[in-house]
């Protein structure tokens, strides 16, 4: 077992790969009685396509991951739900286009609770159960949330500026996919996805909280191998974030007042490790603050003269093969797409800017910092959607190592000119 230290931290995270393939990472905290741990599938949204050992290539209809995840919670005998209420712990889980992650959190001091807990997770989502009724029963759920969504001005502006900047790609896609691609998903479809998804070589089980390590290891690899598993199916992933153009601007017409407007640039290059992936995430956050935030006089410009207001929001995304940066407005005035694209492709260097993003550099230190005291924040970071053996503490060991000119070059060496796009929702 890997043990790493942050003795500055005074924190301990041992991480090992058990026999059957799981990988284990435990962050005990010495003074917390509660216990966080969560179990991710490196599978989520835009897993839709893959190359099977043969060579055959096996499709998912859009939406499979997000299924999936929602029958995790059917069982024949059992109802997890009910036993987690039971054992004082809050279950759920998320699926998003890279991971679907399972987890609960447990408050009662008693290792007994925290073992049966965690023996639920661990056998609730790797032991398939696909119930033809239940599937129906889910469907139709899926199916009136989707349609909710779609009455949401704000869902078809975030979804419309992905279409923008990825289409005909998976990111096209919502998460829970479309009412015609869950009505073909059936029972060997789920089967399959979890087939070659759901095996341990593909998991990774996080823990963090008031336990002792060498417990809780020698517990899961107890759980581990009482847990029927079918034999590991052997496949490739294909990549279907592809280089095709952005679509430069679109728009739909919508039942509102007021137009919602979406700018938008994604990378086609992504980085090779986790390294890199981790300080490609670093610069764009503090680059985006300091250029950006509502202290940058970009911000404090742009509101006093109309351009945006309160509901102006931003945000970087990154996944195992996509990462993309969205500015989202609740209103429309023209203006506000050449103003962020003059911005970003024209961030000076100077010693103003050099001191605004030092201070970033230290509002995110110790933001990060005082995070770890939400046990999820411990083994949860930044590039989890990229690689999940990533943490927050090695994250905080890198934000310090990191300058404007380092950010600046980075931004430059992943996004382009070529993938602006914009997109609007009008009133109807």
């Amino acid at each position: 077992m890997k043990i790493e230290k942050y003795k500055k931290y005074h924190q301990e995270i041992f991480k090992t790969q058990l026999e059957d393939g799981l990988h284990v990472s435990l962050a005990p905290k010495k003074g917390f009685n509660s216990i966080y741990a969560s179990l991710t599938v490196k599978a989520g949204a835009a897993d839709q396509e893959i190359l099977s050992k043969n060579g055959e290539r096996i499709f998912f209809p859009a939406g499979t991951a997000h299924f999936v995840e929602h029958q995790m919670f059917e069982k024949k005998d059992y109802d997890p739900d009910l036993i987690f209420n039971d054992l004082g712990a809050y279950s759920n889980a998320f699926t998003t286009q890279s991971q679907t992650v399972y987890y609960f959190e447990s408050s009662d001091p008693s290792f007994s609770s925290f073992e049966k807990s965690l023996e639920l997770l661990l056998k609730m989502v790797q032991e398939e159960y696909f119930d033809k009724k239940a599937i129906e029963k889910e469907r139709q759920i899926i199916t009136q949330e989707l349609s909710m969504y779609r009455d949401s001005p704000d869902w078809n502006l975030s979804n419309g500026l992905l279409k923008n900047l990825y289409p005909e790609q998976p990111l096209a896609f919502d998460i829970g996919g479309s009412a015609s691609s869950i009505g073909s998903i059936d029972s060997d479809t789920l089967s399959a996805f979890h087939d070659y998804f759901y095996q341990p070589e593909n998991l990774y089980l996080k823990i963090t909280g008031g336990f002792d390590a060498n417990e809780a290891l020698s517990l899961t690899d107890k759980i581990q191998s009482n847990i029927q598993k079918k034999s590991p199916l052997a496949f490739k992933r294909i990549d279907r974030f592809k280089k095709i153009p952005v679509l430069k601007e679109d728009s739909i017409n919508f039942p509102l007042e007021i137009p919602l407007s979406a700018v938008g640039i994604r990378t086609f290059l992504m980085p090779d490790d986790r390294l890199a992936a981790s300080y490609l995430s670093l610069a764009v956050d503090l680059l985006l603050d300091t250029y950006f935030s509502e202290s940058s006089t970009w911000f404090l410009e742009n509101y006093s003269n109309g351009l945006i207001d309160d509901d102006f929001y931003l945000q970087f995304e990154m996944g195992r093969e996509y990462a993309y940066i969205g500015f989202y407005n609740h209103f429309q005035k023209n203006g506000f797409e050449k103003s962020v694209y003059d911005r970003l492709f024209s961030m000076k260097i100077d010693d103003t800017n050099r001191k605004i993003f030092d201070l970033q550099k230290k509002a995110r230190f110790g933001s990060d910092l005082m995070s770890l005291d939400s046990l999820e924040n411990n083994l949860v970071s930044a590039i989890d959607a990229f690689d999940p053996n990533q943490t927050t503490l090695e994250t905080l060991g890198l934000i310090k190592t990191l300058d404007l000119d380092q950010a600046l070059a980075l931004f430059k060496k992943y996004f382009s000119l070529d993938s602006f796009s914009s997109f609007s929702v009008l009133p109807s």
